[in-house]
């Protein structure tokens, strides 16, 4: 039974720039990297799917990625306060403590 083979997103990358740049052959490159032509292909349009995406958000970065980022800048924000209300609760607590002679 053949094993499968998992490309990385660079060996895709290699392979269809290949197929693009250099006007190779769908044949010629699959022979060359022992991949099936039609994977190829399954490659190229999954690729042209997510190119819109990729293309018109900013800094080439996906829609996904940038909020992504926005929901980890609010929850470190969120993080933030909540350690400054911890911070001022325990001062409190010790106060009273101090206040009460336990400490």
């Amino acid at each position: 039974m053949s094993e499968k083979r998992h490309f990385s997103g660079e060996q895709k990358t290699l392979i269809l720039r290949e197929y693009w740049k250099e006007k190779q052959s769908i044949s010629k490159i699959a022979e060359r990297y022992k991949v099936s032509p039609q994977l190829i292909y399954k490659w190229e349009k999954q690729l042209f799917e997510i190119a819109p995406e990729i293309l018109s958000s900013k800094a080439g970065r996906p829609k996904d990625l940038t909020n992504q980022q926005k929901k980890i800048d609010d929850l470190s924000s969120q993080v933030q306060k909540k350690d400054a209300i911890i911070a001022h609760l325990v001062n409190d607590n010790l106060t009273l403590k101090k206040n009460l002679g336990e400490i």
